[in-house]
């Protein structure tokens, strides 16, 4: 059951309340057991005393005298625990055979004799009912002699350990009689509790798990002016505000869905513009640069007309014209592939192919033809995890980028672009492929730094960039699993780093 730790919590702490209290009432009831039956002895050993003062030295008139054997047969008459008598008579003392104790004894005797009142002490030391206590009885009388002056005394001193044993011989009953107060104010103790405490408790439980959100009141208890009752009011109250959090959350959720379905749905949009973007600049480029091979190919048509060129100059210029068509076909094609939307799932990516396609499809242009691509590739496999069409994307940006910072620095003696692969780890140590793609540009501020990858941010004149292109690259490198940083210094050139997910594990580097 569910409040199976509660039950057994209170019945132990009942019988450990109940336990101590009744075992305190015992020490309390032994105390004062073990007080009375010390009084008695005291008056038990007075009342032995002043009868064998009264019958026989009050008979005798003090004329017979006292002896040994006499003070014994009173110590064997006044209890077996007697351990010896001892008579004054003023000047002598008189000693039962087994006395023991003399000199404290003679002590309290004289004291009666001389003060005339009866004197008792307990002294020694011994384990008694539950602590240590004091282990004999010394008791003693004055005697009236001679004219009736108190010049005389009489004492006895007994043993206490014969009460201790009397009052333990009894303990097994106080005991038996406290374990069934225990169990007894137990099981009524526990019994109420469970009627008063726990059966609403479980009430409460049970309620709570077959609550199914239904309206009303939920938690009812018979008892509506107790603790109970206003704890169940309580639940009422915050099962309601619960239930109009939760529409609350509801709506908020549905909300949320619909917001981040709409910001999806501008991520595409801004990646498809950015996209769009690039294919014109491409576009724009090849529109010169394809005028230029086909007036060649037509040349060439022209010259082939003519009959009287000889047949290896005729081979030689159909050669020529074929490989500009094809080189105009393959721009054409590499355009159209780049232009072409993907399933946009992750897949195999061959990071040194996509490079060497886009440096190809770039350079060909006649206003970048002057800048040098430089490849450095430090490992066999690079192939990634990601979207082919947006890490296609990713890069082609990333190089106009560069073109542009090139093209912007003055005095530049040599444009270079420099595209590096190689092994990388990530934090967690797993695989992944690093390409840098460095340029010797004009760079970028060290305060405009933080902020390139924001969206609309741009250091470009108004109307030669939307600010968008490093944003949405960012977004593609995230989503696939990969970071992607950059630095730069003012006036030397920038570095973009990207780390990708290793489609496998990386080979050693080339050497």
């Amino acid at each position: 059951m569910k409040t199976l730790g509660i039950k057994s919590n209170i019945l132990a702490t009942l019988i450990f309340l109940l336990t101590i209290a009744i075992f305190c009432s015992d020490i309390v009831l032994i105390m004062f057991w073990q007080r009375g039956l010390m009084e008695t002895e005291v008056h038990h050993v007075q009342s032995y005393l002043t009868f064998w003062n009264t019958t026989v030295l009050g008979k005798s008139q003090g004329k017979t005298p006292v002896t040994s054997s006499g003070l014994n047969n009173l110590c064997n008459a006044a209890a077996s625990a007697c351990a010896g008598v001892i008579y004054f008579d003023g000047q002598n003392d008189v000693f039962s055979p087994k006395s023991k104790y003399r000199q404290q004894l003679k002590h309290v005797v004289r004291l009666a004799a001389f003060s005339g009142t009866d004197i008792f002490r307990f002294t020694g030391a011994s384990w008694g009912v539950i602590t240590f206590t004091r282990s004999q009885l010394l008791v003693a009388i004055p005697v009236k002699v001679g004219g009736g002056q108190n010049l005389a005394g009489v004492g006895m001193v007994t043993e206490l350990q014969p009460v201790y044993q009397l009052i333990k011989s009894k303990q097994q009953i106080v005991f038996w009689y406290l374990f069934l107060n225990v169990l007894f104010l137990t099981i009524v103790g526990f019994f109420r509790l469970h009627r008063s405490i726990i059966r609403p408790i479980e009430r409460l439980v049970k309620i709570s798990e077959t609550y199914s959100g239904t309206d009303g009141q939920v938690f009812f208890l018979e008892n509506k002016g107790g603790e109970f009752g206003k704890l169940s009011m309580a639940l009422n109250s915050l099962v309601f505000r619960i239930e109009e959090d939760r529409k609350k959350l509801r709506a908020t959720v549905d909300s949320l869905e619909k917001a981040n379905l709409q910001l999806l749905k501008n991520q595409r949009e801004m990646i498809r513009a950015e996209k769009f973007a690039a294919i014109g600049r491409l576009s724009a480029g090849f529109a010169h640069e394809i005028g230029n091979p086909i007036g060649i190919v037509q040349g060439y048509i022209e010259l082939l007309k003519q009959t009287n060129i000889p047949e290896e100059e005729r081979v030689q210029f159909s050669s020529r014209a074929i490989a500009e068509l094809e080189r105009i076909s393959r721009l054409i094609r590499q355009l159209l592939d780049f232009s072409r939307s993907s399933s946009g799932k992750p897949e195999p990516v061959d990071v040194r192919v996509l490079l060497g396609n886009l440096v190809e499809i770039v350079s060909a242009q006649q206003k970048i033809s002057s800048i040098s691509f430089v490849t450095k590739y430090n490992m066999r496999e690079s192939k990634v995890i990601a979207d082919a069409d947006g890490l296609r994307q990713v890069f082609l940006n990333c190089i106009f980028n560069a073109v542009d910072a090139v093209k912007e620095k003055d005095n530049q003696s040599k444009a270079e672009i420099i595209m590096a692969c190689g092994a990388a780890r990530f934090r967690d140590n797993a695989p992944a492929v690093r390409i840098s793609i460095s340029d010797n540009g004009i760079g970028i501020k060290k305060d405009d730094l933080e902020k390139v990858f924001d969206p609309f941010f741009t250091t470009k004149e108004p109307g030669s960039g939307t600010g968008l292109g490093l944003s949405v690259s960012y977004s593609i490198i995230e989503a696939a699993g990969g970071r992607m940083w950059m630095e730069s210094e003012y006036g030397k050139g920038t570095t973009v780093n990207i780390e990708l997910p290793a489609a496998q594990p990386n080979d050693s580097p080339v050497h």
